[in-house]
This record gives C-alpha cells, sequence and structure tokens, in this order.
C-alpha cells in the first residue's frame, strides 16, 4: 500500500472517520496538489463545517495555511460533500 494512503487511512481513523476508502483516496492522489486543494477549497467554502473537531481544525489550518498534509487532505475528502454545512 502507498505510504500516504496508509498514513491517511490512520489520521482518519484517529479523526474517528468511517468513510475513507483507500480507492477514492488514491484517484484523488493522482490529480494535481492543486486540484486537491481545489476540491478541499469547495467544500469548506463560506466557513463550512463538517461537526467533526478534528477535521474541522484540519479545515481551519487550510484556510489560513492554504495546504495541508496530503494525508490530512485524503482524510478530510473522505467525508461526503453533504457533510460540510456553511
Amino acid at each position: 500500500m502507498d505510504p500516504i494512503i496508509a498514513k491517511a487511512e490512520e489520521v482518519a481513523r484517529h479523526a474517528g472517520l468511517d468513510t475513507f476508502d483507500p480507492d477514492a483516496a488514491r484517484h484523488h492522489l493522482a490529480t494535481s496538489r492543486r486540484e486537491i486543494y481545489r476540491e478541499i477549497d469547495q467544500r469548506t467554502a463560506g466557513f463550512a463545517r463538517c461537526g467533526n473537531p478534528i477535521i474541522d481544525e484540519w479545515a481551519d489550518t487550510f484556510r489560513v495555511e492554504r495546504r495541508l498534509p496530503l494525508p490530512r487532505a485524503m482524510a478530510l475528502l473522505a467525508l461526503p460533500e453533504g457533510a460540510w454545512t456553511a
């Protein structure tokens, strides 16, 4: 297994996510980092929250720093788009 996918699965588990899909994460990793960040930006637009304190903290970090470690980005993207509310 790809080390980034393995780490993403670990951080997702730590955050309490049961929606992590290694295949979906591989699909995201096949795109550019710019595309990954664009998708995170779309999901978290308008200071959207998901209700998971750990993931919401990662989203806040992304908003400020405009970057996120790839394992956390993959875990964040494991949440369905509909989980984010403004």
